[in-house]
């Protein structure tokens, strides 16, 4: 429903907006709305399959300091710091790159 609401008011980035706060409380729901929402025509597919992949790398963002506070080892933190956030600069990158090069 947040979905459908942000991009009909404030267009994809509404539903961007949305996408990110989904990954915060459950990236496997804000990609299944997305998912949702593209089948039934309320976002482009395009729209929804950045979402999912905002959502997602907001989910990933998450698990660093998860495993800090677990782990208690700054050594094993810092070297899962650095992995995830390879793995969320390269989903930008891959996120901008495709939503450059499909809707042009």
């Amino acid at each position: 429903m947040a979905g459908t609401l942000s991009q009909r008011e404030l267009g994809h980035l509404g539903f961007y907006a949305v996408s990110l706060i989904g990954g915060f409380i459950s990236s496997a729901s804000a990609v299944a709305s997305a998912g949702s929402l593209a089948a039934r025509g309320a976002v482009p597919p395009d729209v929804a399959g950045t979402g999912a992949v905002l959502a997602s790398l907001t989910s990933t963002l998450v698990n660093a300091p998860l495993v800090a506070r677990v782990s208690r080892e700054h050594r094993l933190a810092g070297r899962i710091a650095w992995g995830l956030g390879i793995i969320v600069a390269l989903g930008v990158v891959g996120a901008v790159w495709l939503g450059h090069f499909c809707r042009g």
